[in-house]
């Protein structure tokens, strides 16, 4: 990995959570949650350091949002069809 001073500044700032949050946020099990990022239907974590691993926090928010979008949709088209 390059060190910071020989890379352009980032311009964005990014939120990062680690596994705990990510697994409170999602009411996912850890091994669900891996499950998941080995079939490419979570995203992966970042790798900060040997040890260390945490998720954009954007991310997981849009993956929890596109599960209430994916809901709604089945919902309403639920009810056109009773109509």
């Amino acid at each position: 990995m390059q060190e910071m001073s020989d890379r352009q500044p980032i311009k964005r700032t990014y939120d990062l959570i680690k596994l705990k949050e990510v697994l409170r946020i999602t009411c996912l099990s850890r091994s669900h949650l891996y499950a998941l990022i080995q079939k490419n239907k979570f995203p992966a974590p970042v790798k900060l350091s040997e040890r260390s691993s945490a998720w954009l926090k954007h991310e997981v928010e849009f993956w929890i949002a596109k599960r209430i979008e994916a809901r709604d949709m089945k919902i309403n088209r639920l009810a056109a069809s009773k109509h």
